[in-house]
């Protein structure tokens, strides 16, 4: 190979960012619980014969549905804002979701959640088959999350990740009943630092 086929990349520089955002509508957190995990596996186990379904305990879903952190302390996934930001990126002409995918990194497993106590909900649902059915899950309300952010400075710059966030906000969401699915929980916005 000679000189001038040496492949020469740029160096790689990270940046870090916290940014604080606020939800503009309340947030619906809808945890998937080891024991719907299991329940699943067993069904889809092959041999293992299902148990008849108990009854429902709209209590014990409700408090199922949320990322407890600690006791009293709330968390949801980092991975979910990551999510809506890539999602985003498909309102955007200069930057890809695939490209965005590697350009940035929302840290952490679950974010603390800042609100009021969360509220017990209950929504009507359609499942896959057209079937209703009624989801116990929790409402949070005047809720904020503060987002650790690393990120490629030779890829994208603080104000672009901003506008990404403020995008996702308000088109995509995070949580339950979210803008991306039809809904409007969820909803937030870059808080003023």
């Amino acid at each position: 190979m000679s000189e001038d086929q040496v492949i020469q990349l740029r160096p790689v520089r990270f940046g870090f960012i916290e940014i604080t955002v606020k939800g503009e509508t309340p947030l619906l957190t809808q945890r998937f619980s080891e024991e719907t995990g299991k329940d699943i596996a067993d069904a889809q186990g092959g041999g293992v014969k299902t148990k008849k379904r108990a009854a429902r305990d709209p209590q014990h879903e409700y408090e199922q549905s949320m990322y407890e952190i600690e006791p009293g302390v709330y968390g949801f996934p980092a991975i979910g804002f990551k999510k809506a930001m890539v999602s985003a990126c498909r309102y955007f002409d200069s930057i890809a979701m695939t490209e965005a995918r590697g350009a940035f990194f929302v840290l952490g497993d679950l974010l603390e959640i800042r609100s009021n106590p969360p509220k017990f909900r209950m929504d009507r649902t359609v499942l896959q088959k057209r079937t209703t059915t009624v989801a116990y899950r929790a409402q949070f309300d005047n809720w904020e999350v503060t987002l650790p952010i690393k990120y490629d400075k030779e890829f994208i710059s603080p104000d672009a990740i901003v506008t990404l966030l403020e995008q996702a906000g308000f088109s995509v969401g995070v949580g339950g009943w979210r803008p991306e699915c039809s809904g409007n929980f969820g909803m937030f916005t870059v808080a003023a630092s």
